[in-house]
């Protein structure tokens, strides 16, 4: 046991132990629990709130500050109000729930608060002028709203950026940002992202970007659709020139106020609201009549002119469609900036279109500002009295929040949230109904049902999940039960090591609980993003490090589990060895196999069955294995392709139906198995067995908490819970492919863990003294392979490694078979895969090709050990690269290379940090190299 891991263990709990604070002081339950709508995905306000706080001040719960304010940066009307968000003149915790609450209710009060995520020094200095240091001599990274906008350079170093940007992008590549232009890029979205979530409507200096956008596509439509339909009007006697009339004239005013510059929202909506109405009468209107001069066509015409006016009557019912569609987001627009809370269903049939355009932003959820702020035009088909009591609530609860003197404070918010709270989930479950019976053509159904609002306690889970930070604790037990490894030496060895098993495995719970809290939000496997897989391999290195160790007191009762579910009469029924013969009587062997075989069988057909009955997919007509090769569309002959995926299908099922049921069965009877075997042979020597395997779980340990603080503190991983891409919506292949595949890097990381271990002991540890081969040996014709003749003198060997790395290289060893075990595995139900994703089995894609290159890294291994090429210490240094070649097919295909069909993965930096850490390991391995070649060199 390496010493080191003693005060390892006590900086590690010493530094990383969290600081708890108080509890808030208003009950922000309610709040946290309502469902909002972002992102593509359902959420309770709580992690909406994480989210933007997050991006906002690069903290999720920030402790914020007015010290910072120089008297002279702000009037004394402004200070005083922000003086309020800070009664004791002290900095402050926000969790984020409340943050974002006091952000839109009372927004004038934060805009001299620094909030803004801005600690790059030349930032500060240059471009935003501000001070670096604090009074106290503290680094300054927060600036405020006020002080960003006030900064002369700062909208010139962003325009500066955002032309570099599109220069890029107009070449096709990535724009090269100095550090500086990234901060200062990060801050703009910052800012910006605070503007859109605060958006205030009725404000005579909003910003109506959206809103622009959305009249200037409308704008755009009827100029060319105008004068077609003056045209076609001119025939009309039904009143369609007046309608046209009418949209011409409101276009027209819309245009003289947006050429103003100056668009109060008094002035704007009634003009928009009556766009709104026009168009869509208009719509409705000359699609009446297109269908009687369709029915009826003017005899003048011949069949070609006939089949050409059909043809631009059909696009001009489009386009005066497409018009009332974006006229009505328009009109949404003007209460809805883009980026905003939304917490009740929206009637937008625009939205729940199945042939909607995917460029289109129409939002199935209603914006919070539209809800609390939008005229009686906009919210049309709205209950009004529901309505109304939810603008009332949330008033109550905007006072109750802002009278922070009041002694019945947090009484007063604690009801008002809650009627607001209970006031929107009525409005949303009336608004479902009435949402259900829009005039769409066809329905999106699965949106439908995906946006509709959700039963009472829906966001439970995802609220305790955050709550409850499982990752936080499993990475923090795991410190622990290290501590207690380190310190498993002497008279205390066995109680310290049971100690470390115990709460190492309360970690591993921990990770597992967190893991399927994220299956029950998300309904996928937890290996959708790069965090997850992080963390999942953290917990595989967990397992294996616990497996290998604790297997000499489960082996017995396995391997009698297994045997017992053997085939009579098949070459599963091996000869029995002493200790199985030793457990249970040799004539009770064939009758329970046969009992066990029933359970087994009944397994294996319906294993059979799901993998090759039941149609898979959502029409495709296709089942997880084939019985008979399949053709290309159009074809009728299978194609090689066809052939390699039919073959490698049916050795699936082979597989699947031969081990799967028998896995079960046998593991069902380990549970009486094991038990049995510890009695009948008692705990003594496998207890010892499991002592000297301890580098093991030590080896697992380690890495399991560097991957988990990794996953948990590394900016670059997006620990949120995102809607999951369309190409990796498969439950199935994601789960058996992905998590075999990166329960492969867990077992390689365990191998690199075992590695570096032996790396130590080959560097710092104790090299042994030659000795001869005993007389019996030598006279039996086994000779040193390093002497050339029979007799030679020890003092001309080569010195021996330190005894632990034999051991150690045995465990490598072990660790890189379930490597390759799961790595071979996995890469084949990848294949089978992007058979069904992409039409091919192999496309030698660059995600494809590095998991072939590790998995014949990690073969090169096995055999250049097993062949004798190199020993235990080119096993080590082994272990060493198969890691590299994983972190290069799991870190640097998607972060570095960013190419391929498998790029839904990319992300972005850490390429320094992992650059560093592989030069860190291999210079490692030259030292241990050097010492070894040192010690081990012929004399």
């Amino acid at each position: 046991m390496p010493r080191w891991y003693v005060p390892l263990a006590i900086v590690i709990l010493a530094g990383c132990t969290p600081v708890l604070s108080a509890g808030p002081e208003l009950d922000w339950s309610a709040w946290q629990h309502m469902p909002s709508f972002h992102n593509g995905r359902m959420m309770p306000v709580n992690t909406f709130a994480r989210n933007v706080v997050e991006q906002v001040t690069g903290r999720v719960n920030p402790t914020l500050s007015l010290e910072r304010v120089k008297p002279g940066e702000a009037d004394s009307e402004a200070r005083k109000s922000a003086q309020a968000l800070f009664p004791n003149g002290k900095p402050r915790r926000f969790e984020a729930p409340e943050l974002l609450f006091s952000w839109l209710v009372e927004p004038e009060r934060w805009e001299h608060v620094p909030f803004l995520i801005a600690e790059h020094e030349t930032l500060r200095q240059d471009v935003l002028g501000l001070p670096v240091t604090g009074s106290r001599g503290e680094h300054l990274k927060y600036a405020s709203p006020a002080q960003v906008q006030a900064a002369p350079r700062f909208r010139e170093r962003m325009m500066s950026v955002i032309e570099k940007q599109r220069a890029a992008q107009s070449r096709g590549a990535k724009p090269s940002l100095t550090s500086v232009e990234q901060k200062l890029e990060e801050l703009y979205e910052a800012l910006t992202l605070y503007r859109l979530v605060t958006f205030d409507p009725g404000a005579t200096d909003a910003s109506r970007s959206r809103f622009l956008d959305r009249i200037s596509e409308a704008l755009q439509t009827w100029g060319q659709i105008e004068s077609d339909l003056s045209q076609i009007a001119s025939v009309d006697q039904s009143g369609l020139g007046a309608k046209i009339d009418e949209v011409s004239a409101t276009v027209a005013k819309i245009r003289e106020l947006a050429h103003s510059h100056d668009m109060p929202l008094d002035d704007i909506e009634p003009r928009v609201a009556v766009l709104a109405d026009s168009t869509a009468a208009l719509a409705g209107q000359f699609g009446t009549f297109r269908q009687k001069l369709l029915d009826s066509p003017p005899p003048m015409l011949d069949a070609d002119k006939i089949k050409q006016f059909r043809i631009q009557m059909h696009g001009l019912a489009a386009m005066a469609t497409k018009l009332a569609r974006q006229a009505e987001e328009a009109h949404l627009a003007l209460y809805d900036n883009g980026y905003s809370l939304r917490l009740v269903p929206a009637l937008n049939p625009a939205a729940l279109e199945k042939n909607r355009d995917t460029e289109d932003d129409a939002q199935p959820w209603l914006s919070l500002q539209t809800l609390l702020y939008g005229s009686d035009a906009v919210l049309h088909g709205y209950p009004p009295d529901r309505v109304s009591a939810v603008r009332t609530s949330f008033a109550a609860a905007r006072k109750a929040y802002a009278e922070r003197s009041a002694s019945d404070r947090p009484q007063r918010f604690s009801a008002a949230i809650e009627q607001f709270a209970s006031a929107v989930r009525t409005l949303g479950e009336e608004i479902e109904p009435i949402r259900n019976e829009l005039p769409i053509q066809q329905k999106d159904r699965e949106l439908i049902a995906a946006t509709a609002y959700p039963p009472a306690g829906a966001t439970d889970t995802e609220v305790h999940y955050y709550k409850l930070d499982p990752f936080f604790w499993s990475w923090l037990v795991g410190a622990f039960a290290l501590s207690a490894f380190g310190l498993s030496f002497g008279l205390v060895r066995k109680p310290m090591f049971w100690a470390g098993m115990t709460i190492f495995a309360l970690a591993q719970v921990f990770t597992i609980y967190g893991l399927g809290l994220r299956v029950v939000i998300t309904g996928w496997a937890p290996v959708t993003n790069m965090f997850e897989t992080v963390v999942f391999v953290a917990l595989v290195v967990a397992l294996l490090g616990m497996w290998f160790t604790v297997v000499p007191m489960l082996w017995p009762g396995l391997s009698l589990a297994w045997r017992l579910t053997a085939v009579p009469g098949t070459p599963e029924s091996r000869p029995l060895d002493a200790q199985q013969a030793e457990l249970i009587d040799s004539d009770r062997w064939t009758p329970l196999s046969w009992a066990l075989l029933i359970p087994r069988t009944v397994l294996a057909g319906i294993i059979c069955y799901l993998l090759t009955g039941v149609e898979y997919g959502s029409g495709g007509g296709y089942t997880v294995v084939a019985l008979w090769p399949r053709t290309d569309v159009g074809g009728s002959v299978p194609t090689i392709g066809n052939g390699i995926v039919w073959l490698v299908g049916l050795a699936m099922l082979a597989l699947a139906v031969w081990l799967v049921p028998r896995l079960v069965v046998a593991l069902a009877a380990a549970v009486f198995t094991v038990p049995y075997s510890l009695a009948k042979l008692g705990t003594a020597k496998p207890t010892a067995q499991m002592l000297a395997r301890k580098p093991f779980v030590l080896a697992g340990g380690s890495v399991a908490v560097v991957a988990g603080l990794l996953g948990w503190y590394a900016p670059g991983l997006d620990k949120g819970i995102n809607p999951l891409m369309p190409v990796l919506r498969d439950n199935f292949w994601l789960t058996v492919h992905v998590l075999t595949i990166t329960a492969s890097y867990g077992a390689g990381f365990l191998a690199w863990g075992l590695g570096l271990i032996s790396l130590t002991h080959y560097l710092f540890g104790r090299y042994r003294e030659p000795v001869l081969p005993a007389e019996e040996v030598v006279a039996q014709g086994h000779r040193p392979a390093y002497a050339g003749e029979a007799a030679v003198a020890v003092e001309s060997l080569p010195r021996r490694a330190p005894e632990a790395c034999d051991t150690l290289g045995t465990y490598i060893y072990k660790s890189i078979q379930v490597a390759v075990l799961l790595l071979a595995a996995g890469t084949i139900l990848g294949g089978l895969w992007a058979d069904v994703s992409w039409g091919r089995f192999w496309g030698w894609d660059s995600k494809e090709v590095w998991a072939l290159v590790s998995c014949l890294i990690y073969l090169a291994i096995l055999h250049g050990r097993y062949a004798g090429l190199f020993g235990n210490f080119g096993l080590a240094v082994g272990s060493v690269f198969g890691a590299t070649s994983i972190l290069m097919a799991w870190y640097g295909v998607n972060f570095v290379l960013g190419s391929g069909l498998h790029s839904y993965g990319e992300g972005t930096g850490g390429l320094g940090w992992a650059m560093t850490i592989v030069a860190l390991n291999w210079a490692f391995v030259g030292l241990a190299w050097f010492r070894y070649f040192f010690e081990t060199g012929k004399r």
